[in-house]
């Protein structure tokens, strides 16, 4: 028998959301005392991960039948054999058929989008096309989070209309509370 994914992905993704929601200025920016400045906040991809975690944990309803898990390197994986280690995968472990979400995260103000880069905002979107288009995952997801400070969320649209497979979308987590989901409601509020 055949799965439908569009239920279970419709229910992470209202999670998914939910969770992004939650997440309150000191884990979006972490405050610390600085001897030099009185208050600095900081943009923190880790800080920011494991709060988003914890509430997608409390977010998803009890019979979401897939795991959540953070940062699974996958180079010793027999059939992965990528040395990609994504920030967060939903699947069912230990098989491949059911993989349902990829999603990768990056502060908006560390994205560096020269093609050159082998880190940040490429190679995000090559782990998550390789993922969606090799390995069975039904959606890749490039989370983005931060103030767009700098102008360079609307580089970072364009950038991601061209690299992205039909199946990755794009979430901007802003600032607390303010989420928009896909390249129109995007381009909206740039």
């Amino acid at each position: 028998m055949t799965r439908s994914y569009k239920n279970d992905l419709s229910k992470f993704k209202l999670s998914f959301l939910k969770a992004i929601k939650k997440i309150e200025q000191n884990y979006f920016q972490l405050p610390y005392a600085d001897m030099e400045i009185e208050k600095r906040e900081v943009y923190l991809e880790r800080v920011y991960c494991y709060e988003l975690y914890h509430q997608l944990k409390i977010s998803l309803p009890e019979c979401f039948d897939y795991t959540v898990n953070g940062e699974v390197n996958k180079s010793h994986h027999k059939i992965i054999k990528s040395d990609k280690i994504p920030d967060f995968i939903i699947h069912n472990t230990s098989q491949m058929k059911d993989n349902l979400v990829i999603i990768e995260v990056k502060r908006l103000y560390q994205i560096n989008l020269s093609e050159n880069s082998n880190s940040g905002f490429v190679k995000d979107m090559e782990t998550l096309n390789l993922f969606v288009n090799e390995y069975n995952y039904k959606k890749g997801i490039q989370l983005i989070f931060g103030r767009n400070e700098s102008g360079k969320m609307s580089n970072l649209v364009d950038k991601f209309k061209y690299k992205s497979s039909e199946r990755v979308d794009l979430i901007w987590n802003k600032e607390p509370g303010k989420v928009f989901y896909g390249i129109n409601d995007i381009e909206n509020h740039l």
